[in-house]
Protein backbone atom coordinates (compact mmCIF):
# COMPACT_ATOMS: atom_id res chain seq x y z
CA UNK A 1 0.00 0.00 0.00
CA UNK A 2 1.05 3.55 -0.84
CA UNK A 3 0.58 6.70 1.56
CA UNK A 4 0.88 9.77 0.21
CA UNK A 5 0.10 12.57 2.36
CA UNK A 6 -3.20 11.19 4.04
CA UNK A 7 -4.07 9.34 1.07
CA UNK A 8 -3.67 5.54 0.52
CA UNK A 9 -4.18 3.65 -2.25
CA UNK A 10 -3.57 0.01 -3.05
CA UNK A 11 -0.91 -0.70 -6.33
CA UNK A 12 -3.86 -2.56 -7.85
CA UNK A 13 -6.59 -1.36 -6.78
CA UNK A 14 -7.78 0.94 -9.84
CA UNK A 15 -10.15 -0.91 -12.29
CA UNK A 16 -9.72 -0.04 -15.79
CA UNK A 17 -12.26 0.12 -19.02
CA UNK A 18 -10.29 -0.31 -21.86
CA UNK A 19 -7.32 2.66 -20.27
CA UNK A 20 -9.60 4.82 -18.69
CA UNK A 21 -10.47 4.19 -15.12
CA UNK A 22 -13.69 3.58 -13.00
CA UNK A 23 -14.46 7.17 -11.62
CA UNK A 24 -16.85 8.38 -8.58
CA UNK A 25 -18.16 11.64 -8.89
CA UNK A 26 -17.99 13.44 -5.21
CA UNK A 27 -20.22 16.72 -4.58
CA UNK A 28 -19.05 19.48 -2.06
CA UNK A 29 -21.72 20.90 -0.56
CA UNK A 30 -20.85 23.87 2.12
CA UNK A 31 -22.48 25.34 4.78
CA UNK A 32 -22.37 29.13 4.66
CA UNK A 33 -19.76 29.04 7.52
CA UNK A 34 -17.77 26.68 5.41
CA UNK A 35 -13.41 27.70 6.20
CA UNK A 36 -12.13 28.76 2.92
CA UNK A 37 -8.93 30.12 2.55
CA UNK A 38 -7.22 31.10 -1.12
CA UNK A 39 -4.71 28.10 -1.15
CA UNK A 40 -7.16 26.13 1.12
CA UNK A 41 -6.23 22.80 -1.22
CA UNK A 42 -2.03 23.09 -2.07
CA UNK A 43 -1.30 20.28 0.09
CA UNK A 44 -3.78 18.33 -1.16
CA UNK A 45 -2.83 18.61 -4.72
CA UNK A 46 0.71 17.47 -3.62
CA UNK A 47 -0.25 14.61 -1.92
CA UNK A 48 -2.82 13.05 -5.14
CA UNK A 49 0.14 14.00 -6.81
CA UNK A 50 1.66 10.48 -5.54
CA UNK A 51 -1.28 8.24 -6.74
CA UNK A 52 0.03 9.19 -10.28
CA UNK A 53 -3.98 9.32 -10.87
CA UNK A 54 -6.03 11.33 -13.09
CA UNK A 55 -8.79 13.23 -11.96
CA UNK A 56 -10.69 16.53 -12.21
CA UNK A 57 -12.54 19.49 -10.33
CA UNK A 58 -15.55 20.89 -12.12
CA UNK A 59 -17.71 24.11 -11.17
CA UNK A 60 -21.48 23.93 -12.54
CA UNK A 61 -24.15 26.61 -12.93
CA UNK A 62 -26.96 25.17 -13.94
CA UNK A 63 -28.76 29.04 -14.14
CA UNK A 64 -30.05 28.61 -10.13
CA UNK A 65 -26.84 27.32 -8.17
CA UNK A 66 -23.23 26.93 -7.89
CA UNK A 67 -22.10 23.18 -7.66
CA UNK A 68 -18.68 21.84 -7.07
CA UNK A 69 -17.64 18.38 -7.72
CA UNK A 70 -14.18 16.45 -7.37
CA UNK A 71 -13.81 13.52 -10.12
CA UNK A 72 -11.37 10.56 -8.86
CA UNK A 73 -10.59 6.81 -9.67
CA UNK A 74 -12.99 5.02 -7.79
CA UNK A 75 -10.65 3.27 -5.43
CA UNK A 76 -9.44 6.87 -4.25
CA UNK A 77 -13.45 8.11 -3.45
CA UNK A 78 -13.29 7.11 0.46
CA UNK A 79 -9.55 8.12 0.95
CA UNK A 80 -10.55 11.79 -0.80
CA UNK A 81 -13.64 12.47 0.94
CA UNK A 82 -12.25 12.05 4.02
CA UNK A 83 -9.25 14.26 2.97
CA UNK A 84 -11.43 16.94 1.95
CA UNK A 85 -13.80 16.72 5.00
CA UNK A 86 -10.43 17.28 7.46
CA UNK A 87 -9.55 20.51 5.61
CA UNK A 88 -12.94 22.03 5.23
CA UNK A 89 -15.15 22.65 8.33
CA UNK A 90 -19.44 21.87 7.77
CA UNK A 91 -19.07 20.28 4.73
CA UNK A 92 -21.07 17.88 3.30
CA UNK A 93 -19.57 15.40 0.66
CA UNK A 94 -22.09 13.12 -1.48
CA UNK A 95 -21.41 10.83 -4.51
CA UNK A 96 -23.17 12.47 -7.59
CA UNK A 97 -24.12 11.37 -11.06
CA UNK A 98 -21.70 11.95 -13.57
CA UNK A 99 -22.31 15.43 -15.38
CA UNK A 100 -23.37 16.19 -19.06
CA UNK A 101 -21.51 18.51 -20.91
CA UNK A 102 -23.84 17.37 -23.75
CA UNK A 103 -26.09 20.17 -23.29
CA UNK A 104 -23.24 23.18 -24.01
CA UNK A 105 -22.40 24.60 -26.96
CA UNK A 106 -19.70 26.53 -27.21
CA UNK A 107 -16.15 25.59 -25.47
CA UNK A 108 -12.82 27.12 -25.03
CA UNK A 109 -9.67 25.55 -24.01
CA UNK A 110 -6.91 27.86 -21.48
CA UNK A 111 -3.12 27.85 -23.43
CA UNK A 112 -1.00 29.85 -21.46
CA UNK A 113 0.39 33.28 -22.60
CA UNK A 114 4.30 32.15 -22.07
CA UNK A 115 5.59 28.93 -21.45
CA UNK A 116 4.78 27.35 -18.33
CA UNK A 117 8.51 27.99 -16.77
CA UNK A 118 6.88 31.65 -16.11
CA UNK A 119 4.63 30.81 -12.97
CA UNK A 120 1.93 32.46 -12.65
CA UNK A 121 2.66 34.63 -10.05
CA UNK A 122 5.82 34.47 -7.35
CA UNK A 123 5.82 31.60 -5.74
CA UNK A 124 8.32 32.54 -3.19
CA UNK A 125 6.36 35.05 -1.28
CA UNK A 126 5.31 34.51 1.98
CA UNK A 127 1.50 35.91 0.79
CA UNK A 128 1.18 35.11 -3.07
CA UNK A 129 -2.14 35.24 -3.10
CA UNK A 130 -4.31 37.33 -1.07
CA UNK A 131 -7.96 37.06 -2.34
CA UNK A 132 -9.44 33.88 -3.39
CA UNK A 133 -9.21 33.63 -7.21
CA UNK A 134 -12.52 31.47 -7.36
CA UNK A 135 -14.81 34.35 -6.11
CA UNK A 136 -14.19 35.84 -9.77
CA UNK A 137 -14.66 33.02 -11.85
CA UNK A 138 -17.63 31.84 -10.05
CA UNK A 139 -19.08 35.73 -10.18
CA UNK A 140 -18.43 35.51 -13.93
CA UNK A 141 -20.12 32.07 -14.47
CA UNK A 142 -23.69 33.81 -13.04
CA UNK A 143 -24.57 35.35 -17.06
CA UNK A 144 -25.94 31.83 -18.13
CA UNK A 145 -25.83 28.17 -17.73
CA UNK A 146 -21.86 27.14 -17.83
CA UNK A 147 -19.34 24.57 -16.71
CA UNK A 148 -15.70 24.69 -16.19
CA UNK A 149 -13.61 21.43 -16.06
CA UNK A 150 -10.22 21.24 -14.97
CA UNK A 151 -8.51 18.05 -15.40
CA UNK A 152 -5.34 17.46 -13.77
CA UNK A 153 -2.39 14.37 -14.45
CA UNK A 154 0.96 14.40 -12.92
CA UNK A 155 3.54 15.57 -15.52
CA UNK A 156 7.33 14.91 -14.18
CA UNK A 157 8.77 15.39 -17.89
CA UNK A 158 8.42 19.17 -17.03
CA UNK A 159 10.87 19.29 -14.46
CA UNK A 160 13.30 18.65 -17.43
CA UNK A 161 12.19 21.38 -19.64
CA UNK A 162 11.97 23.77 -16.97
CA UNK A 163 15.45 22.80 -16.12
CA UNK A 164 16.64 23.87 -19.65
CA UNK A 165 15.41 27.11 -19.79
CA UNK A 166 16.92 28.21 -16.53
CA UNK A 167 20.54 26.65 -17.83
CA UNK A 168 19.93 28.55 -21.13
CA UNK A 169 19.13 31.82 -19.46
CA UNK A 170 21.95 31.31 -17.02
CA UNK A 171 24.67 29.93 -19.49
CA UNK A 172 23.08 31.23 -22.89
CA UNK A 173 24.39 27.89 -23.73
CA UNK A 174 22.07 25.41 -25.54
CA UNK A 175 21.30 22.71 -22.19
CA UNK A 176 20.88 19.74 -25.14
CA UNK A 177 23.73 17.84 -27.07
CA UNK A 178 21.59 18.68 -30.51
CA UNK A 179 21.29 22.27 -29.48
CA UNK A 180 25.13 22.11 -28.43
CA UNK A 181 26.09 20.23 -32.08
CA UNK A 182 23.98 22.80 -33.97
CA UNK A 183 25.22 25.97 -32.88
CA UNK A 184 28.89 24.47 -33.42
CA UNK A 185 27.82 23.92 -36.89
CA UNK A 186 26.85 27.53 -37.05
CA UNK A 187 30.13 28.83 -35.10
CA UNK A 188 32.36 26.94 -37.65
CA UNK A 189 30.25 27.63 -41.34
CA UNK A 190 30.55 31.67 -39.71
CA UNK A 191 34.72 30.98 -39.41
CA UNK A 192 34.59 29.34 -42.76
CA UNK A 193 33.02 32.15 -44.46
CA UNK A 194 34.56 35.28 -42.67
CA UNK A 195 31.84 36.62 -41.25
CA UNK A 196 33.58 36.12 -38.08
CA UNK A 197 36.66 34.75 -36.61
CA UNK A 198 37.15 31.51 -35.02
CA UNK A 199 38.23 33.14 -32.15
CA UNK A 200 34.96 35.33 -31.80
CA UNK A 201 32.87 32.21 -32.81
CA UNK A 202 34.64 30.72 -29.44
CA UNK A 203 33.79 34.05 -27.59
CA UNK A 204 30.14 33.87 -28.61
CA UNK A 205 29.38 30.84 -27.74
CA UNK A 206 30.99 31.03 -23.72
CA UNK A 207 29.24 34.00 -23.57
CA UNK A 208 27.55 34.38 -20.18
CA UNK A 209 24.46 36.91 -20.52
CA UNK A 210 23.64 40.18 -18.65
CA UNK A 211 19.90 39.54 -16.73
CA UNK A 212 17.99 42.05 -16.11
CA UNK A 213 16.80 41.88 -11.74
CA UNK A 214 13.45 41.12 -12.95
CA UNK A 215 14.78 38.36 -15.19
CA UNK A 216 17.01 37.12 -12.24
CA UNK A 217 13.69 37.02 -10.31
CA UNK A 218 12.01 35.24 -12.68
CA UNK A 219 14.53 32.62 -13.15
CA UNK A 220 14.74 31.78 -9.48
CA UNK A 221 10.63 31.69 -9.39
CA UNK A 222 11.20 28.78 -12.18
CA UNK A 223 14.02 26.97 -10.31
CA UNK A 224 11.47 27.17 -7.06
CA UNK A 225 8.67 25.44 -9.65
CA UNK A 226 10.40 23.21 -10.74
CA UNK A 227 11.49 21.61 -7.73
CA UNK A 228 7.80 20.63 -7.02
CA UNK A 229 5.58 18.21 -8.31
CA UNK A 230 3.94 18.90 -11.52
CA UNK A 231 0.45 18.77 -13.09
CA UNK A 232 -0.62 18.70 -17.01
CA UNK A 233 -3.55 21.03 -16.67
CA UNK A 234 -6.26 21.16 -19.11
CA UNK A 235 -9.24 24.04 -18.23
CA UNK A 236 -11.99 23.57 -20.30
CA UNK A 237 -14.98 26.26 -20.08
CA UNK A 238 -18.34 25.22 -21.33
CA UNK A 239 -21.23 27.21 -21.93
CA UNK A 240 -24.31 27.57 -24.10
CA UNK A 241 -23.93 31.39 -25.35
CA UNK A 242 -20.32 32.40 -27.46
CA UNK A 243 -19.79 35.60 -25.56
CA UNK A 244 -20.50 33.88 -22.07
CA UNK A 245 -18.13 31.38 -22.74
CA UNK A 246 -15.71 34.27 -23.34
CA UNK A 247 -16.54 35.98 -20.29
CA UNK A 248 -15.80 32.78 -17.85
CA UNK A 249 -12.54 32.18 -19.98
CA UNK A 250 -11.08 35.82 -19.13
CA UNK A 251 -11.98 35.69 -15.67
CA UNK A 252 -8.60 32.94 -15.09
CA UNK A 253 -6.38 35.98 -15.67
CA UNK A 254 -5.76 37.55 -12.72
CA UNK A 255 -1.71 37.27 -11.95
CA UNK A 256 0.97 39.33 -13.22
CA UNK A 257 3.06 36.87 -14.41
CA UNK A 258 1.47 34.58 -16.74
CA UNK A 259 -1.45 34.23 -17.78
CA UNK A 260 -3.86 32.23 -20.49
CA UNK A 261 -5.08 32.88 -23.87
CA UNK A 262 -7.82 30.67 -25.57
CA UNK A 263 -10.56 30.96 -28.31
CA UNK A 264 -14.11 30.01 -28.40
CA UNK A 265 -15.54 27.30 -30.54
CA UNK A 266 -18.32 25.11 -31.30
CA UNK A 267 -18.33 21.98 -28.66
CA UNK A 268 -17.87 19.41 -31.25
CA UNK A 269 -17.87 15.41 -31.36
CA UNK A 270 -14.13 15.10 -30.45
CA UNK A 271 -13.77 17.16 -27.42
CA UNK A 272 -16.88 16.28 -26.06
CA UNK A 273 -15.83 12.65 -25.98
CA UNK A 274 -12.20 14.03 -24.93
CA UNK A 275 -14.78 15.91 -21.71
CA UNK A 276 -16.29 12.57 -20.74
CA UNK A 277 -13.35 10.19 -20.61
CA UNK A 278 -11.37 13.09 -18.76
CA UNK A 279 -9.13 12.79 -21.16
CA UNK A 280 -5.70 14.52 -20.19
CA UNK A 281 -3.18 16.33 -22.42
CA UNK A 282 0.64 15.92 -21.65
CA UNK A 283 4.22 16.94 -22.99
CA UNK A 284 5.41 14.93 -26.13
CA UNK A 285 8.69 12.66 -25.50
CA UNK A 286 10.33 14.49 -28.58
CA UNK A 287 7.88 17.82 -29.03
CA UNK A 288 7.60 19.87 -26.09
CA UNK A 289 4.40 21.94 -25.82
CA UNK A 290 5.33 24.43 -24.02
CA UNK A 291 2.38 26.96 -23.92
CA UNK A 292 0.70 23.26 -22.28
CA UNK A 293 -0.47 24.25 -18.83
CA UNK A 294 1.95 22.44 -16.36
CA UNK A 295 1.12 23.56 -12.97
CA UNK A 296 2.95 23.26 -9.59
CA UNK A 297 0.32 22.70 -6.99
CA UNK A 298 0.22 26.18 -5.06
CA UNK A 299 -0.65 27.13 -8.70
CA UNK A 300 -3.50 25.14 -9.26
CA UNK A 301 -4.45 25.72 -6.23
CA UNK A 302 -5.66 29.30 -7.06
CA UNK A 303 -8.63 27.92 -9.42
CA UNK A 304 -9.22 24.13 -7.40
CA UNK A 305 -10.47 25.59 -4.69
CA UNK A 306 -14.39 26.61 -3.07
CA UNK A 307 -15.07 30.64 -3.46
CA UNK A 308 -14.77 32.85 -0.05
CA UNK A 309 -18.42 34.41 -0.49
CA UNK A 310 -20.51 31.74 -0.37
CA UNK A 311 -23.41 33.65 1.55
CA UNK A 312 -23.45 35.70 -1.22
CA UNK A 313 -22.85 33.32 -4.35
CA UNK A 314 -26.00 31.74 -5.54
CA UNK A 315 -23.98 28.22 -4.27
CA UNK A 316 -26.29 25.09 -3.02
CA UNK A 317 -25.32 25.08 0.65
CA UNK A 318 -26.14 22.15 3.39
CA UNK A 319 -27.27 22.23 6.78
CA UNK A 320 -25.10 20.52 8.89
CA UNK A 321 -26.52 18.83 12.62
CA UNK A 322 -24.26 19.18 15.40
CA UNK A 323 -24.69 16.88 18.48
CA UNK A 324 -25.51 18.48 21.56
CA UNK A 325 -23.56 20.77 24.04
CA UNK A 326 -21.56 18.80 26.57
CA UNK A 327 -22.93 20.62 29.40
CA UNK A 328 -26.48 19.55 28.10
CA UNK A 329 -27.71 16.10 29.41
CA UNK A 330 -28.95 13.43 26.39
Amino acid sequence: MQVIGDLQLRDAEIIFIGVYPMYSWLELIPHPDTRVEPLMLEDFIASLYGTRATWSYTLLYDGKHIGFYFTVPEKLRNSVAKSLETRFNKIVIEEAKPLKPDVFKYYAELRLQKGFYYPLFHLTRQKEVESNPVDVIASSMLGGESMILIIAAPEPRGAGIIASFVYEKKTGKPASTEKIILKEALSLGDAFFGSTSSSQAKQQYVYKPELTEEEKRILREAQYKMHHQLYATRIIILAKEEDHAYDVASSFNQFPLNGFTFKVKELNYKMLQEIKMLKPKRLGLVFKDKKLPVLSPRELATYVNLPTALDILPVKTASIILGPSPEIPS
